[in-house]
Protein backbone atom coordinates (compact mmCIF):
# COMPACT_ATOMS: atom_id res chain seq x y z
CA UNK A 1 0.00 0.00 0.00
CA UNK A 2 1.60 3.26 -1.14
CA UNK A 3 0.78 6.76 0.10
CA UNK A 4 0.39 7.94 -3.50
CA UNK A 5 -2.79 5.85 -3.74
CA UNK A 6 -4.53 8.16 -1.28
CA UNK A 7 -5.63 11.75 -1.31
CA UNK A 8 -3.46 12.74 1.63
CA UNK A 9 -1.33 11.38 4.48
CA UNK A 10 -4.24 11.39 6.93
CA UNK A 11 -6.33 9.09 4.72
CA UNK A 12 -3.30 6.84 4.19
CA UNK A 13 -2.71 6.56 7.94
CA UNK A 14 -6.39 5.81 8.55
CA UNK A 15 -6.37 2.93 6.05
CA UNK A 16 -3.15 1.49 7.50
CA UNK A 17 -4.49 1.61 11.05
CA UNK A 18 -7.86 0.10 10.10
CA UNK A 19 -6.13 -2.73 8.27
CA UNK A 20 -3.94 -3.45 11.28
CA UNK A 21 -6.85 -3.37 13.72
CA UNK A 22 -9.43 -5.27 11.68
CA UNK A 23 -7.73 -7.07 8.78
CA UNK A 24 -4.82 -9.37 8.04
CA UNK A 25 -2.44 -6.72 6.79
CA UNK A 26 -0.25 -5.04 7.77
CA UNK A 27 1.01 -7.44 10.44
CA UNK A 28 3.32 -4.84 11.96
CA UNK A 29 3.30 -1.04 12.24
CA UNK A 30 6.45 0.99 12.93
CA UNK A 31 5.70 4.35 14.53
CA UNK A 32 7.62 7.25 16.05
CA UNK A 33 5.75 9.21 18.72
CA UNK A 34 2.37 8.01 17.43
CA UNK A 35 -0.59 5.89 18.52
CA UNK A 36 0.11 6.22 22.25
CA UNK A 37 -3.39 7.56 22.88
CA UNK A 38 -6.72 6.84 21.25
CA UNK A 39 -5.41 3.68 19.58
CA UNK A 40 -7.32 0.60 20.69
CA UNK A 41 -6.46 -2.61 18.82
CA UNK A 42 -7.20 -5.59 21.10
CA UNK A 43 -5.59 -8.05 18.65
CA UNK A 44 -2.27 -6.22 19.00
CA UNK A 45 -0.07 -8.70 20.85
CA UNK A 46 3.58 -7.57 20.63
CA UNK A 47 5.11 -4.18 21.35
CA UNK A 48 8.74 -3.49 20.32
CA UNK A 49 10.47 -0.64 22.17
CA UNK A 50 13.70 0.84 20.83
CA UNK A 51 13.73 4.20 22.59
CA UNK A 52 13.48 5.46 26.11
CA UNK A 53 10.00 6.06 27.45
CA UNK A 54 9.14 7.29 30.92
CA UNK A 55 6.20 7.54 33.28
CA UNK A 56 2.95 8.39 31.59
CA UNK A 57 4.20 7.76 28.01
CA UNK A 58 5.60 4.35 28.97
CA UNK A 59 2.34 3.26 30.57
CA UNK A 60 0.39 4.43 27.53
CA UNK A 61 2.69 2.46 25.24
CA UNK A 62 2.39 -0.72 27.31
CA UNK A 63 -1.40 -0.35 27.36
CA UNK A 64 -1.43 -0.92 23.59
CA UNK A 65 -0.95 -4.68 24.16
CA UNK A 66 -2.89 -5.24 27.38
CA UNK A 67 -6.33 -5.62 25.80
CA UNK A 68 -8.24 -8.92 26.02
CA UNK A 69 -8.68 -10.72 22.70
CA UNK A 70 -9.73 -14.26 21.71
CA UNK A 71 -6.70 -16.55 21.46
CA UNK A 72 -4.46 -13.98 23.15
CA UNK A 73 -3.07 -14.98 26.52
CA UNK A 74 -0.49 -12.27 27.06
CA UNK A 75 0.69 -9.01 25.62
CA UNK A 76 4.40 -9.24 24.84
CA UNK A 77 6.92 -6.41 25.23
CA UNK A 78 10.24 -6.71 23.40
CA UNK A 79 12.39 -4.04 25.02
CA UNK A 80 15.58 -3.18 23.07
CA UNK A 81 16.31 -0.07 25.09
CA UNK A 82 15.96 -1.17 28.73
CA UNK A 83 12.78 0.43 30.02
CA UNK A 84 12.06 -2.03 32.84
CA UNK A 85 13.45 0.25 35.53
CA UNK A 86 11.41 3.10 34.13
CA UNK A 87 8.31 0.90 34.17
CA UNK A 88 8.72 0.00 37.84
CA UNK A 89 9.04 3.70 38.63
CA UNK A 90 6.03 4.57 36.46
CA UNK A 91 3.83 1.96 38.13
CA UNK A 92 4.73 3.23 41.59
CA UNK A 93 4.40 6.96 40.89
CA UNK A 94 1.62 7.34 38.29
CA UNK A 95 -1.28 9.19 39.92
CA UNK A 96 -3.85 7.05 38.09
CA UNK A 97 -2.68 4.07 40.13
CA UNK A 98 -2.97 5.73 43.53
CA UNK A 99 -5.87 3.50 44.52
CA UNK A 100 -3.67 0.39 44.23
CA UNK A 101 -1.20 -0.82 46.83
CA UNK A 102 2.27 -1.80 45.66
CA UNK A 103 1.37 -5.46 46.21
CA UNK A 104 -1.56 -5.09 43.82
CA UNK A 105 0.82 -4.17 41.03
CA UNK A 106 3.06 -7.18 41.52
CA UNK A 107 2.75 -9.45 38.47
CA UNK A 108 1.77 -6.64 36.13
CA UNK A 109 4.90 -7.53 34.18
CA UNK A 110 6.03 -11.16 33.93
CA UNK A 111 9.34 -12.25 32.47
CA UNK A 112 8.74 -14.85 29.77
CA UNK A 113 11.48 -16.95 31.38
CA UNK A 114 9.15 -17.59 34.32
CA UNK A 115 6.53 -19.04 31.98
CA UNK A 116 9.08 -21.08 30.06
CA UNK A 117 10.32 -22.63 33.30
CA UNK A 118 6.88 -24.23 33.67
CA UNK A 119 7.12 -26.02 30.31
CA UNK A 120 8.71 -29.24 31.58
CA UNK A 121 6.16 -29.57 34.39
CA UNK A 122 3.23 -28.98 32.04
CA UNK A 123 4.64 -31.52 29.61
CA UNK A 124 4.78 -34.08 32.44
CA UNK A 125 1.26 -33.23 33.61
CA UNK A 126 -0.06 -33.88 30.11
CA UNK A 127 1.63 -37.27 29.85
CA UNK A 128 0.44 -38.23 33.35
CA UNK A 129 -3.08 -38.66 31.97
CA UNK A 130 -1.81 -41.54 29.82
CA UNK A 131 0.76 -43.10 32.14
CA UNK A 132 -1.08 -46.46 32.14
CA UNK A 133 -0.80 -46.88 28.37
CA UNK A 134 1.90 -49.29 27.25
CA UNK A 135 1.68 -48.97 23.46
CA UNK A 136 2.60 -45.32 23.04
CA UNK A 137 2.40 -45.36 19.24
CA UNK A 138 -1.22 -46.49 18.82
CA UNK A 139 -3.92 -43.80 19.07
CA UNK A 140 -6.69 -46.27 19.90
CA UNK A 141 -5.80 -46.87 23.60
CA UNK A 142 -5.46 -43.12 24.09
CA UNK A 143 -8.90 -42.53 22.61
CA UNK A 144 -10.45 -45.30 24.69
CA UNK A 145 -8.92 -43.88 27.85
CA UNK A 146 -10.49 -40.52 27.02
CA UNK A 147 -14.02 -41.95 26.78
CA UNK A 148 -15.16 -40.40 30.13
CA UNK A 149 -15.95 -36.72 29.62
CA UNK A 150 -14.17 -35.57 32.78
CA UNK A 151 -10.91 -37.16 31.60
CA UNK A 152 -11.33 -35.61 28.14
CA UNK A 153 -11.92 -32.18 29.67
CA UNK A 154 -8.75 -32.55 31.76
CA UNK A 155 -6.83 -33.56 28.63
CA UNK A 156 -8.13 -30.59 26.62
CA UNK A 157 -7.21 -28.16 29.40
CA UNK A 158 -3.72 -29.57 30.04
CA UNK A 159 -2.97 -29.67 26.33
CA UNK A 160 -4.10 -26.08 25.91
CA UNK A 161 -1.87 -24.90 28.75
CA UNK A 162 1.10 -26.93 27.47
CA UNK A 163 0.78 -25.70 23.89
CA UNK A 164 0.48 -22.07 24.97
CA UNK A 165 3.64 -22.42 27.08
CA UNK A 166 5.46 -24.14 24.22
CA UNK A 167 4.43 -21.32 21.93
CA UNK A 168 6.06 -18.81 24.24
CA UNK A 169 9.21 -20.92 24.48
CA UNK A 170 9.60 -21.42 20.74
CA UNK A 171 9.05 -17.71 20.18
CA UNK A 172 11.99 -16.87 22.42
CA UNK A 173 15.42 -16.76 20.79
CA UNK A 174 17.20 -17.32 24.11
CA UNK A 175 15.28 -20.56 24.76
CA UNK A 176 15.77 -21.95 21.25
CA UNK A 177 19.50 -21.18 21.23
CA UNK A 178 20.23 -22.56 24.71
CA UNK A 179 18.00 -25.66 24.67
CA UNK A 180 19.19 -28.98 23.26
CA UNK A 181 17.65 -29.82 19.91
CA UNK A 182 16.54 -33.25 21.23
CA UNK A 183 14.45 -31.55 23.92
CA UNK A 184 12.84 -29.12 21.48
CA UNK A 185 12.13 -31.99 19.08
CA UNK A 186 10.50 -34.06 21.83
CA UNK A 187 8.32 -31.18 23.03
CA UNK A 188 7.22 -30.23 19.51
CA UNK A 189 6.63 -33.82 18.40
CA UNK A 190 4.54 -34.44 21.52
CA UNK A 191 2.54 -31.29 20.82
CA UNK A 192 1.96 -32.52 17.28
CA UNK A 193 0.89 -35.95 18.52
CA UNK A 194 -1.52 -34.65 21.16
CA UNK A 195 -3.05 -32.04 18.85
CA UNK A 196 -3.71 -34.81 16.35
CA UNK A 197 -5.16 -36.95 19.15
CA UNK A 198 -7.38 -34.08 20.26
CA UNK A 199 -8.89 -33.64 16.80
CA UNK A 200 -9.53 -37.40 16.54
CA UNK A 201 -11.08 -37.55 20.01
CA UNK A 202 -13.28 -34.51 19.41
CA UNK A 203 -14.58 -36.16 16.27
CA UNK A 204 -15.03 -39.57 17.89
CA UNK A 205 -17.00 -38.25 20.86
CA UNK A 206 -18.56 -35.29 19.01
CA UNK A 207 -17.12 -32.65 21.30
CA UNK A 208 -17.16 -29.15 19.91
CA UNK A 209 -14.19 -28.14 17.79
CA UNK A 210 -12.76 -24.74 18.64
CA UNK A 211 -10.45 -22.93 16.28
CA UNK A 212 -8.19 -21.30 18.85
CA UNK A 213 -5.79 -18.82 17.40
CA UNK A 214 -2.80 -20.41 19.13
CA UNK A 215 -3.20 -23.62 17.11
CA UNK A 216 -2.30 -21.89 13.86
CA UNK A 217 0.58 -20.13 15.54
CA UNK A 218 1.96 -23.26 17.19
CA UNK A 219 1.68 -25.15 13.91
CA UNK A 220 3.91 -22.57 12.23
CA UNK A 221 6.39 -22.74 15.09
CA UNK A 222 6.47 -26.53 15.19
CA UNK A 223 7.00 -26.71 11.44
CA UNK A 224 9.94 -24.36 11.88
CA UNK A 225 11.64 -26.74 14.29
CA UNK A 226 10.48 -30.18 13.13
CA UNK A 227 10.04 -31.22 9.50
CA UNK A 228 7.06 -33.56 9.13
CA UNK A 229 3.40 -33.61 8.15
CA UNK A 230 0.92 -31.00 9.23
CA UNK A 231 0.15 -30.81 12.93
CA UNK A 232 -3.58 -31.13 12.59
CA UNK A 233 -6.34 -30.84 10.07
CA UNK A 234 -9.47 -29.30 11.50
CA UNK A 235 -12.73 -30.10 9.73
CA UNK A 236 -16.29 -29.25 10.58
CA UNK A 237 -18.26 -32.04 12.19
CA UNK A 238 -20.94 -33.43 9.90
CA UNK A 239 -24.45 -34.27 11.08
CA UNK A 240 -25.86 -37.73 10.44
CA UNK A 241 -28.36 -36.48 7.85
CA UNK A 242 -25.57 -35.63 5.42
CA UNK A 243 -25.08 -39.31 4.59
CA UNK A 244 -22.15 -39.16 2.18
CA UNK A 245 -20.13 -36.61 4.16
CA UNK A 246 -20.80 -38.38 7.44
CA UNK A 247 -19.78 -41.72 5.92
CA UNK A 248 -16.47 -40.12 4.90
CA UNK A 249 -15.93 -38.85 8.43
CA UNK A 250 -16.63 -42.31 9.84
CA UNK A 251 -14.12 -43.81 7.40
CA UNK A 252 -11.40 -41.63 8.88
CA UNK A 253 -11.53 -43.74 12.03
CA UNK A 254 -9.82 -47.08 11.65
CA UNK A 255 -11.22 -49.30 14.41
CA UNK A 256 -14.82 -50.56 14.72
CA UNK A 257 -14.96 -49.15 18.25
CA UNK A 258 -13.90 -45.68 17.10
CA UNK A 259 -16.45 -45.71 14.30
CA UNK A 260 -19.15 -46.87 16.69
CA UNK A 261 -18.29 -44.14 19.21
CA UNK A 262 -18.47 -41.52 16.47
CA UNK A 263 -21.84 -42.78 15.25
CA UNK A 264 -23.17 -43.07 18.81
CA UNK A 265 -22.01 -39.62 19.89
CA UNK A 266 -23.20 -37.87 16.74
CA UNK A 267 -26.57 -39.68 16.91
CA UNK A 268 -26.90 -38.70 20.57
CA UNK A 269 -26.19 -35.10 19.63
CA UNK A 270 -28.90 -35.22 16.96
CA UNK A 271 -31.36 -36.77 19.39
CA UNK A 272 -30.70 -34.06 21.99
CA UNK A 273 -31.15 -31.33 19.39
CA UNK A 274 -34.49 -32.80 18.28
CA UNK A 275 -35.81 -33.86 21.67
CA UNK A 276 -38.30 -31.00 21.74
CA UNK A 277 -39.72 -31.91 18.33
CA UNK A 278 -41.08 -35.35 19.08
CA UNK A 279 -41.46 -37.60 22.12
CA UNK A 280 -40.11 -40.47 20.01
CA UNK A 281 -36.58 -39.14 20.54
CA UNK A 282 -36.80 -40.07 24.22
CA UNK A 283 -37.24 -43.66 23.11
CA UNK A 284 -34.26 -43.40 20.76
CA UNK A 285 -32.17 -41.85 23.52
CA UNK A 286 -32.96 -44.72 25.86
CA UNK A 287 -32.15 -47.28 23.16
CA UNK A 288 -28.79 -45.64 22.52
CA UNK A 289 -27.95 -45.35 26.22
CA UNK A 290 -28.66 -49.06 26.71
CA UNK A 291 -26.32 -50.05 23.87
CA UNK A 292 -23.55 -47.76 25.13
CA UNK A 293 -23.97 -49.13 28.65
CA UNK A 294 -23.75 -52.71 27.37
CA UNK A 295 -20.59 -51.92 25.45
CA UNK A 296 -19.00 -50.02 28.34
CA UNK A 297 -19.56 -53.07 30.55
CA UNK A 298 -18.12 -55.30 27.80
CA UNK A 299 -21.32 -57.29 27.35
CA UNK A 300 -21.17 -56.83 23.57
CA UNK A 301 -18.24 -56.85 21.15
CA UNK A 302 -16.88 -53.94 19.15
CA UNK A 303 -18.52 -55.33 16.01
CA UNK A 304 -21.91 -55.73 17.70
CA UNK A 305 -21.61 -52.24 19.18
CA UNK A 306 -20.97 -50.80 15.72
CA UNK A 307 -23.90 -52.69 14.16
CA UNK A 308 -26.40 -51.68 16.83
CA UNK A 309 -25.54 -47.98 16.97
CA UNK A 310 -25.62 -47.90 13.17
CA UNK A 311 -29.12 -49.40 13.24
CA UNK A 312 -30.26 -46.76 15.72
CA UNK A 313 -28.70 -43.99 13.64
CA UNK A 314 -30.54 -45.19 10.54
CA UNK A 315 -33.84 -45.25 12.40
CA UNK A 316 -33.28 -41.69 13.61
CA UNK A 317 -31.98 -40.46 10.28
CA UNK A 318 -34.48 -42.14 8.01
CA UNK A 319 -37.45 -41.70 10.35
CA UNK A 320 -38.37 -45.39 10.20
CA UNK A 321 -40.76 -45.36 13.14
CA UNK A 322 -42.56 -48.64 13.73
CA UNK A 323 -46.28 -48.54 14.36
CA UNK A 324 -47.09 -45.26 12.65
CA UNK A 325 -50.78 -45.26 11.66
CA UNK A 326 -51.46 -45.24 7.94
CA UNK A 327 -53.24 -41.87 8.08
CA UNK A 328 -50.06 -40.23 9.42
CA UNK A 329 -47.38 -41.84 7.28
CA UNK A 330 -46.74 -38.80 5.08
CA UNK A 331 -47.31 -36.17 7.77
CA UNK A 332 -44.35 -35.90 10.13
CA UNK A 333 -45.76 -32.98 12.10
CA UNK A 334 -49.02 -34.81 12.75
CA UNK A 335 -46.99 -37.85 13.79
CA UNK A 336 -45.25 -35.78 16.46
CA UNK A 337 -48.55 -34.51 17.89
CA UNK A 338 -49.98 -38.05 17.69
CA UNK A 339 -47.10 -39.59 19.64
CA UNK A 340 -47.21 -36.88 22.27
CA UNK A 341 -50.96 -37.29 22.73
CA UNK A 342 -50.65 -41.07 22.84
CA UNK A 343 -47.96 -40.79 25.52
CA UNK A 344 -50.12 -38.52 27.68
CA UNK A 345 -53.19 -40.74 27.23
CA UNK A 346 -51.34 -44.09 27.43
CA UNK A 347 -53.34 -45.31 30.46
CA UNK A 348 -56.57 -44.12 28.94
CA UNK A 349 -56.46 -45.20 25.30
CA UNK A 350 -57.61 -48.78 24.79
CA UNK A 351 -57.55 -50.66 21.52
CA UNK A 352 -61.11 -49.55 21.02
CA UNK A 353 -60.06 -45.91 21.37
CA UNK A 354 -56.80 -46.17 19.39
CA UNK A 355 -58.12 -43.68 16.85
CA UNK A 356 -58.33 -40.89 19.44
CA UNK A 357 -54.61 -39.90 19.43
CA UNK A 358 -54.58 -40.30 15.63
CA UNK A 359 -57.34 -37.72 15.27
CA UNK A 360 -55.68 -35.53 17.87
CA UNK A 361 -52.46 -35.56 15.86
CA UNK A 362 -54.17 -34.70 12.59
CA UNK A 363 -56.40 -32.00 14.07
CA UNK A 364 -53.69 -30.32 16.12
CA UNK A 365 -51.47 -30.18 13.04
CA UNK A 366 -54.27 -28.47 11.07
CA UNK A 367 -54.93 -25.94 13.84
CA UNK A 368 -51.26 -25.02 14.26
CA UNK A 369 -50.71 -24.74 10.51
CA UNK A 370 -53.80 -22.58 10.02
CA UNK A 371 -52.75 -20.06 12.69
CA UNK A 372 -49.08 -19.61 11.85
CA UNK A 373 -48.13 -16.03 11.02
CA UNK A 374 -44.82 -14.19 10.85
CA UNK A 375 -43.07 -14.24 14.25
CA UNK A 376 -45.97 -16.20 15.72
CA UNK A 377 -43.81 -17.57 18.55
CA UNK A 378 -43.46 -14.03 19.91
CA UNK A 379 -47.20 -13.28 19.68
CA UNK A 380 -49.08 -14.46 22.73
CA UNK A 381 -52.46 -13.69 21.15
CA UNK A 382 -51.71 -16.14 18.34
CA UNK A 383 -50.57 -18.81 20.80
CA UNK A 384 -53.66 -18.30 22.94
CA UNK A 385 -55.85 -18.69 19.85
CA UNK A 386 -54.09 -21.98 19.00
CA UNK A 387 -54.62 -23.24 22.55
CA UNK A 388 -58.29 -22.31 22.54
CA UNK A 389 -58.94 -24.03 19.22
CA UNK A 390 -57.13 -27.19 20.38
CA UNK A 391 -59.18 -27.12 23.58
CA UNK A 392 -62.44 -26.81 21.62
CA UNK A 393 -61.39 -29.61 19.28
CA UNK A 394 -60.65 -31.96 22.19
CA UNK A 395 -64.07 -31.31 23.72
CA UNK A 396 -65.68 -32.13 20.37
CA UNK A 397 -63.61 -35.32 20.20
CA UNK A 398 -64.80 -36.34 23.66
CA UNK A 399 -68.41 -36.02 22.53
CA UNK A 400 -67.68 -37.99 19.36
CA UNK A 401 -66.18 -40.95 21.25
CA UNK A 402 -68.24 -40.52 24.42
CA UNK A 403 -65.15 -40.24 26.61
CA UNK A 404 -63.93 -37.93 29.38
CA UNK A 405 -60.31 -36.74 29.32
CA UNK A 406 -59.08 -35.45 32.67
CA UNK A 407 -58.34 -31.75 32.95
CA UNK A 408 -54.62 -32.30 33.64
CA UNK A 409 -54.23 -34.54 30.62
CA UNK A 410 -56.12 -32.08 28.43
CA UNK A 411 -53.87 -29.19 29.52
CA UNK A 412 -50.77 -31.33 29.00
CA UNK A 413 -51.81 -32.11 25.43
CA UNK A 414 -52.37 -28.43 24.71
CA UNK A 415 -49.19 -27.12 26.34
CA UNK A 416 -46.88 -29.79 24.96
CA UNK A 417 -48.39 -29.46 21.50
CA UNK A 418 -47.45 -25.77 21.53
CA UNK A 419 -43.90 -26.71 22.65
CA UNK A 420 -43.60 -29.17 19.79
CA UNK A 421 -44.93 -26.60 17.35
CA UNK A 422 -42.32 -24.06 18.46
CA UNK A 423 -39.59 -26.59 17.73
CA UNK A 424 -40.97 -27.81 14.41
CA UNK A 425 -42.44 -24.69 12.76
CA UNK A 426 -40.80 -21.42 11.80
Amino acid sequence: MKMQQFANEKEYNTQIINGFKNGDEPEIIIVVDKLLTGFDAPRNTILYLDKQLKEHSLLQAIARVNRVFEGKDFGYIIDYYGNLGNLDNALSTYSGLDEFDDEDLVGTLTNVKEEIEKLAERHTQLWDIFKGITNKLDLEPYERLLRPKDIRDSFYERLSVYVRTLKIALSTVDYVEKTEKEIIDRYTEDARFFLKLRVSVKSRYSDGIDYRQYETQIQKLINTHVTSDEVIQLTNQVNIFDKDAFAQEVEQHASPAARADLIASRTAKTINEKMGEDVIYKKFSKMLEEVIEQYTNRRITDAEYLKRVTDIMEVVRDKKYDGTPTELVNNENAQAFYRQSKEILKEFVTEKLAQVPVELGLNIEKIIKANIVVDWKMKQDTINKMKQEIDDMIYDLQDKYDIQIESKQLNDIIDKSIEIAKNRYE
